[in-house]
């Protein structure tokens, strides 16, 4: 089996003007640390060469990146597909016009509930902010997609982010469980959802899909359900549908390439290696590749969709159980046998 990093997503800054809850990376101050303009263009130009094709631009915050300009002209010339991943909430009409300048396949806006409950994950003053930030993206003819992260607060929300989404001119709706990870461990009982919130936001999934999937691209959290025609591709040859080490990888502001964006396991750094020889010899990354989904345990053993779901996410496994092949804790059958 041959690997390339196809998308590789990579964060400029630390810095972060919110400390959402749910925060991966913890995000907040500039590490002292990181990558210069010049480091990050020979990274591009390494990826480039190894055949990457998308380069997804996140933080942090990216829109606080000085030289974000920079490094979008930088991968521009080189023919990236470039993705930003942004808060929303410093995207003005200023900034989208700055942006229209570039070929920029889309910009991911994180809006995670109705008013209350993204507010209650990213802050009070947030909600406004994304919904400007959506309006001055389609003003400039930016493509743009909306992330959502269900909560136990915003899982009843998502039909109406739904019709938000569609209304304000979004191509791409997302959806995503909150899962337990940095900043998010601390509010586990607080937001993670439980077997009954997961079969609700399944079937609001579905519903979104049979509304709106002839008009926008719905991209959605399987929630522990694989029975679905997008999966038979995988079902089909037995693949694994992370992306992990095989397709993707993350590369952070200080130049440690990780293998996983909900925890960073060190692979290298880009400072010290070839990015090259760190994709093809991380020990991490071979145990990534090399992942055996029968030697997984408990409920995720028993499950007829192993060899597509794989456990889903391994790092939540490692997180909370210490162990690779652990059952999956945000699993609707797995918390459903535990009850």
């Amino acid at each position: 089996m041959v690997y390339y990093p196809a998308t590789v997503t990579f964060e400029l800054t630390n810095a972060c003007n919110l400390r959402c809850k749910h925060c991966f990376s913890f995000a907040g101050e500039r590490l002292e640390d990181e990558l210069s303009i010049d480091e990050i263009k020979k990274v591009l130009g390494d990826l480039q060469n190894l055949g990457t094709m998308e380069i997804d631009f996140g933080g942090g915050e990216p829109l606080l990146r000085p030289d974000l300009l920079q490094v979008l002209n930088a991968a521009q010339s080189l023919d990236f597909e470039m993705v930003i991943l942004t808060n929303g909430t410093l995207l003005d009409e200023a900034t989208a016009k700055k942006l229209a300048e570039y070929s920029i396949k889309h910009v991911q806006i994180s809006l995670d509930g109705l008013r209350r409950a993204h507010e209650d994950l990213r802050g009070k003053g947030t909600f406004n902010p994304t919904i400007r930030a959506m309006k001055a993206l389609r003003n400039e003819g930016i493509r743009f997609a909306v992330r959502t992260t269900a909560t136990k607060e915003s899982f009843r929300d998502i039909k109406k982010l739904a019709d938000i989404s569609v209304k304000l001119g979004a191509y791409k709706f997302g959806v995503i469980r909150f899962f337990p990870a940095g900043r998010g461990m601390a509010y586990k009982d607080d937001l993670m959802l439980n077997a009954d919130e997961m079969l609700v936001l399944h079937k609001t999934i579905k519903n979104i899909n049979n509304i709106y999937g002839h008009k926008i691209d719905i991209t959605a959290d399987p929630c522990g359900f694989f029975e679905g025609e997008v999966f038979k591709k995988l079902r089909d040859n037995k693949t694994i549908m992370c992306p992990c080490a095989k397709t993707w990888c993350l590369i952070k502001p200080n130049g440690i390439v990780s293998p996983c964006e909900i925890a960073t396991f060190y692979a290298g750094n880009v400072r010290k290696n070839e990015f090259k020889k760190i994709w093809e010899n991380a020990p991490i990354f071979k145990l990534f590749r090399e992942f055996k989904p029968e030697l997984l345990k408990g409920t995720c053993n028993a499950c007829q969709h192993k060899d597509v779901c794989g456990g889903y996410c391994r790092a939540l496994a490692i997180l909370h159980n210490g162990d690779l092949y652990a059952e999956d804790l945000t699993c609707y059958h797995t918390m459903k046998n535990s009850n």
